[in-house]
């Protein structure tokens, strides 16, 4: 089939990471993927093989317990890990004694839905993909959850570019540097296809 350019937003392009490794596996040539903004937290060789032991200790736990562990602990290691990147020492330490104060109300604080989208989302431990890599990092962001050195164990070439804005507004504010930066992408994909359609 002819050559395709993946790319995803924030969680997102875990997304397309996995559906770029769909696609490869069914010989369908991708030539670039696009990381805008994207989290790198299970990249991280630290978090790789968490997922896997909170599974098989939840197995070990009976009940609702076991469960939890199984479809919510990564969550909160994300949370954690979040926490302690920004020196947030106090929060962290509070959002654990306080764990029991707020058990009775945390279901209207985050909805089913974002912490079951979470939830499945922190669970996900991206493959190594034989795809080219670029990732498009907001200058206002939390560089510590998107840096993209951790996707270059993965992936055979990571490049980065930079966006203004925050992580939720570069889409808006950046949205210059966003349309230079997937059109570089294009570009490179576009001489990629024409360099293998002469071999």
């Amino acid at each position: 089939g002819s050559p395709v350019c993946i790319a995803g937003y924030c969680n997102g392009g875990m997304a397309a990471w996995h559906l770029a490794c769909l696609l490869r596996r069914a010989g369908v040539p991708v030539v670039q993927l696009l990381l805008i903004e994207t989290m790198s937290l299970n990249a991280r060789p630290a978090l790789r093989a968490l997922p896997g032991i909170l599974r098989a200790t939840g197995s070990l736990i009976p009940g609702r317990a076991g469960r939890f562990v199984r479809e919510h602990g990564m969550r909160h290691v994300w949370q954690w890990a979040r926490h302690l990147a920004a020196s947030e020492l106090g929060a962290l330490r509070g959002e654990i004694e306080g764990w029991r104060r707020r058990r009775g109300h945390h279901r209207d604080l985050i909805s089913v839905a974002q912490r079951t989208y979470y939830a499945y989302m922190s669970r996900y431990v991206p493959p190594p993909i034989d795809v080219g890599v670029t990732c498009i990092i907001a200058q206002q962001g939390k560089h510590f959850e998107t840096d993209p050195r951790f996707w270059r164990r993965l992936a055979p070439s990571v490049s980065t570019m930079s966006a203004p804005g925050t992580h939720q507004g570069v889409l808006v504010t950046g949205r210059q540097a966003l349309a230079k930066g997937i059109a570089e992408v294009l570009e490179r994909a576009a001489e990629h296809s024409g360099r293998d359609a002469g071999q």
